[in-house]
Order: C-alpha cells, then sequence, then structure tokens
C-alpha cells in the first residue's frame, strides 16, 4: 500500500485571502543566507531578504524555505504530479542490509498501463551518510566553525548539505555546501545523473571524493532550533520510450537535529536510502 499525498482542501485555505493568501507571513520577515564551505564568513555574504521588498516569485520560493526548516519528517503533495510513496507509518518495511537493487520492476496501473524495467548491477542501495565529526552526542557550539566529516560514500556521484536555523519567529539563517549562489527555490528531489554531474562542475554539489565541509562560525549563533540536511546522489537507470516512463533513482539522504537555545541536541531525526 502506496502513501498518495493530497492538495490542500478548500479548508485548509480558509484562513487566507486574495490579497494575503498567507497572511502568517509577516512583512518583516527576513531571509540571511550564506554558502561555500569556510571557517569564516565569505566577502559580500550574507545575502539578505526582506519579505515584503520580493517579487511574487521570490515570495513563493522564501515560504518554501521557511517551511522547510520547521518540519522534520513528512511526504508532501506535489503540483501535477501523481506520487506515491513506500515505506509508510502503515507498512513500515525493511530492506535486509544485504539487500541488492538490481533485477526487473514491474509498475501495474489501472489508469496510464503497465511497464517493465531492469535495473542493471551497477545500478544498487547507497550506503548511509556516516558523519564522524561532529561528536553528535553534544550540541556543537554555534558561535565557532561546525566541521562536518563522513565515511566515503561509494558510487556517489555527488553531495548536498544544507543547514537552517530559526532566530526568533521572523529571522531565517540558511547556509549551502554550494561554492556559488543558488537560485531560490532550487528543486534537488529525484534528479537525473546528468543534472547531478553538471551541479558538480559547477560548485553547486560537492564532488564524490568530497568527505568535509565546515560551516562558517557564528553563523547560527542565536537561533532557537538547527538542523543540517545532507543527500546524496548515486547512479540510475531509464528507458528512452516507454507509457508510463520508468526511471529508478538512487539516493541517501540523512537529517540531523543540532540543537539551539529553543532544544538539546537530538541527534538523528531521519536516514534513508
Amino acid at each position: 500500500e502506496l502513501y498518495r499525498p493530497q492538495p490542500a482542501t478548500a479548508t485548509d485555505d480558509a484562513d487566507g485571502d486574495e490579497e494575503d493568501p498567507e497572511p502568517g507571513t509577516p512583512p518583516e520577515f527576513t531571509i540571511k543566507r550564506y554558502w561555500g564551505s569556510s571557517a569564516t564568513v565569505k566577502p559580500g555574504q550574507p545575502e539578505i531578504f526582506t519579505f515584503d521588498k520580493l517579487t511574487p516569485e521570490q515570495q513563493a520560493a522564501m515560504r518554501e524555505a521557511a517551511a522547510k526548516a520547521q518540519r522534520q519528517e513528512s511526504y508532501f503533495y506535489k503540483p501535477n504530479w501523481t506520487t506515491g510513496y513506500w515505506p509508510t507509518k502503515k507498512q513500515p518495511g525493511q530492506i535486509a542490509p544485504d539487500a541488492a537493487l538490481a533485477g526487473k520492476y514491474t509498475l501495474n496501473t489501472t489508469y496510464t498501463g503497465n511497464v517493465s524495467i531492469e535495473v542493471p548491477e551497477h545500478v544498487n542501495f547507497l550506503p548511509p551518510i556516516d558523519l564522524t565529526s561532529p561528536d553528535l552526542t553534544k550540541q556543537p557550539p554555534l558561535a565557532e566553525a561546525i566541521r562536518f566529516a563522513w565515511k566515503p560514500l561509494p558510487n556517489i556521484l555527488g553531495t548536498h548539505a544544507l543547514m537552517m536555523g530559526m532566530q526568533g519567529q521572523n529571522t531565517l539563517i540558511i547556509w549551502s555546501s554550494s561554492e556559488v549562489r543558488e537560485e531560490m527555490g532550487m528543486d534537488y528531489g529525484f534528479l537525473q545523473m546528468a543534472e547531478v554531474r553538471d551541479y558538480v562542475a559547477k560548485t553547486i554539489f560537492m564532488a564524490p571524493d568530497r568527505q568535509e565541509v565546515t560551516v562558517p562560525a557564528g553563523i547560527f549563533q542565536g537561533c532557537d532550533m538547527v538542523f543540517l540536511t545532507m543527500v546524496g546522489y548515486g547512479p540510475g537507470v531509464a528507458l528512452a520510450e516507454a507509457q508510463p516512463l520508468p526511471r529508478v533513482q538512487t539516493k541517501t539522504s540523512l537529517q540531523v537535529m543540532l540543537g539551539g537555545k529553543g532544544m538539546p541536541a537530538m541527534g538523528d531525526l531521519d536516514e534513508e536510502e
């Protein structure tokens, strides 16, 4: 049984109106963006946005960034997509440590037809992202530079790290491992291999042999809550012609709460392949 996320209902939007669809977003809401691996803040940073000075497109991207900073785990509806998720809370599922992904998979549907895809031997489950630094049994000192290091990830194509923290109700701090400024609202969900390699070449993603990254000192100091998200992208396979068009993509991810004024360090929240 798959979990099927549903769009928001009219009841969900009842508190809004046409002029202000999200009245809970204060005009003075501010987002501060940092990027790049460095022990200190790089020149020209942070980039600062104030909500009431943004375009409608930027406001939408800012709302999404703020929402990501406040949710820990969930599945979300994606407009114009037919989505289903497994494992689910009703069917948690277990994948054995020695399980292999290679083989033939068939999708049977009642509305788009049936399709099969062969997964070759070189496309397999990715290992979990295993941090070796900092010590997650303790809350990292947010006033200091934080060095994140992890064990090698075989077969990985590229990785990306994102750290977020809330200062009070009106300020969101974002740091990205990208060495260049990223566009707000970029979707890094299920990327094709060519896209991952392109992002690595542009230094938006970290290279496959990269095993550490440093967050500048003090940028999250005073935050009520801080968390880190890391994603590693692996090989996949797709059919060039089929209906529906199948694609298998491997990805490994990690979310870690790093504490803050409002909470103690909590360790790993979610780790998945």
